[in-house]
């Protein structure tokens, strides 16, 4: 028996059991402790052969790597060769199609600068004869304002002068009916005066 195992039969032993189930329980235990011992060397072994291929995994993913970088460089290098030959490519079709837009632009800037020119003169022209038509018209409206102006004051002078005619003629009217009032007035006041003077 083991130490540990000695250590469990005294236990055993102290506590009252029988010699018998003492001794049986050590040798179980001895049984399991024979078993921990191989389980532990089964361990050890299978941990030798996790390491084992550990290493073999980490040299050959070390190589995968080192060949997955060679690989990225390569594909690097090749993408930016294709990117500087797709740019360039690129600015000389750019500087082509600028070099058409500015032209186009030039063709229709001088296209538009005619037809402004054509159509300011069409304006200039439109502009000069309407200015023309509002003179004329401007002239004979004024021609017919002062015409109707003086037909106007004909009108009014003339009203004025027979309303002047008509004011004279009954202020003349309410004169003689003032003075026959007053006349008459002047009669009844001498014969009132002449019969108080008869009176008194």
């Amino acid at each position: 028996m083991t130490v540990m195992i000695s250590e469990l039969y005294d236990a055993l032993r102290e506590a009252g059991a029988s010699e018998e189930k003492a001794r049986a329980a050590a040798s179980a235990l001895a049984g399991y402790d024979s078993r921990f011992d191989r389980l532990e060397a089964a361990i050890e072994a299978l941990r030798k052969d996790m390491q084992a291929m550990g290493a073999g995994i980490r040299g050959d993913m070390e190589t995968l790597e080192a060949g997955i970088r060679k690989d990225m460089q390569a594909l690097e290098t090749g993408i930016r060769k294709d990117m500087q030959a797709m740019e360039a490519g690129i600015r000389g079709d750019m500087e082509t199609t600028e070099a058409g837009i500015r032209k186009d632009m030039r063709a229709i800037e001088a296209g538009i600068r005619k037809d402004i020119g054509v159509m300011e003169a069409s304006i200039r022209k439109d502009m000069q004869a309407m200015e023309a038509g509002i003179r004329k018209d401007m002239q004979a409206m004024e021609t017919g304002i002062r015409k109707d102006m003086q037909a106007m004051e004909a009108g009014i002078r003339k009203d004025m002068q027979a309303m002047e005619e008509r004011l004279i003629a009954h202020i003349e009217a309410v004169r003689k009916d003032l003075v026959i009032w007053l006349g008459g007035m002047i009669f009844v006041a001498t014969g009132a005066l002449a019969i108080l003077q008869k009176i008194l």
